[in-house]
């Protein structure tokens, strides 16, 4: 998927937030209505720009109670947990 597409978009404004200020973000009204209903497991993957593998922290099936949680707490785990790189930083 694109950074255009919601999911993405979802998941890169958790990652700014959690690496910039530390904080954890609570999935907003504004998403998708999919992200609420659904159960999903989910993969996040970071590329740096030159497409090389910068992280990637996945779920095959749901640990969580809907999409938006599962996105979210991967992409945190695939920015700072991939034991193959260092935490992304700001």
């Amino acid at each position: 998927m694109k950074g255009e597409h919601p999911y993405v978009k979802w998941a890169i404004e958790v990652i700014e937030n959690y690496v910039k200020y530390g904080k954890v973000l609570d999935p907003h009204p504004d998403l998708p209505k999919e992200l609420f209903e659904r159960k999903a497991g989910a993969f996040v993957t970071l590329h740096k720009t030159d497409g090389s593998l910068r992280g990637c922290i996945g779920t095959f099936l749901p640990t969580k109670e809907n999409l938006a949680l599962e996105i979210r707490d991967n992409a945190i785990a695939a920015a700072t947990q991939d034991p193959r790189f260092p935490p992304v930083s700001p």
